[in-house]
């Protein structure tokens, strides 16, 4: 429908978080370790075979053992490593939050008809890389929170917002334009450019959900925003005209619904 307001560029809050990344690398290290432990077991029962002594071999085998951390990866499921993972590290809102997730799509499909499109889906929690993001973002929003840093707590929801793209995570890139609203309001060093954004990413949602009366209210609020400012997005259009462009596509909709059931009065006062 509407293109989402375009974030200008900034440099990424890592300090606080850096063992956020190792945790999403830990993962892949598993993975390499794991195989080069199977190649091990191979050649430790051949050199056995062959040499019939498993001393030395035994010993060259020790370079290829899994920690106690590496199996649990092996044995757990996605969504108990990472929620173990969140945990470990003190990201006790990150974990609430993705469980809250968790439960919502599973009610949703329980609630739909068998056989509908949800059905169909894999469940979220058996979706390895969307809980990867999860953590990620999840918890660099967290740490950015802890640190005053709201402008990068931001950031980090509209990158979740923007990596769930495809048409059964609309709900979930609606749910983090809408958190990211309060993010943006806790923001008092930009002059409230996160704020306005925010608002005009959840005129967007709402306007696709067909809730056309809140979403007016929203382009409304990014017009007041950016009035006065010199606010320009990357194509160098500034983003008081984008509001402009907006409000005036939302009343349009507006009057031709009212327009559909005859409202004339309220249609041309919409105009």
């Amino acid at each position: 429908m509407f293109a989402p307001a375009v974030l200008r560029e900034h440099v990424p809050f890592l300090p606080a978080i850096a063992n956020t990344d190792k945790l999403l690398q830990s993962r892949e290290k598993f993975r390499e370790r794991l195989s080069q432990t199977s190649k091990s077991r191979v050649l430790t029962q051949s050199k056995v075979k062959e040499t019939g002594s498993a001393t030395q071999v035994g010993e060259d085998s020790k370079k290829y053992s899994l920690t106690k951390d590496e199996v649990a990866l092996f044995r757990h499921s996605q969504k108990h490593n990472v929620c173990v993972d969140m945990l470990r590290q003190g990201y006790h809102r990150s974990f609430s939050e993705m469980l809250a997730l968790i439960h919502r799509w599973n009610a949703s499909r329980e609630a739909a008809e068998h056989g509908s499109a949800i059905w169909q889906q894999v469940p979220l929690e058996e979706q390895a890389q969307k809980l990867d993001q999860l953590q990620h973002f999840l918890t660099r929003a967290e740490s950015a929170q802890r640190a005053g840093q709201y402008d990068e707590m931001y950031d980090n929801r509209v990158a979740l917002a923007r990596y769930f793209v495809e048409p059964e995570d609309k709900w979930l890139s609606h749910h983090f334009y809408e958190t990211s609203l309060l993010s943006a309001r806790m923001v008092k060093t930009d002059g409230g450019r996160r704020e306005a954004e925010a608002n005009a990413n959840i005129g967007h949602v709402l306007t696709e959900q067909g809730q056309l009366e809140t979403a007016q209210e929203h382009y409304e609020a990014f017009y007041h925003l950016t009035e006065g400012q010199a606010w320009k997005d990357e194509a160098g259009q500034t983003l008081h005209s984008q509001a402009c462009q907006y409000l005036w596509r939302i009343y349009t909709l507006l009057a031709d619904n009212l327009l559909e059931n005859k409202e004339y009065g309220p249609a041309i006062h919409t105009l």
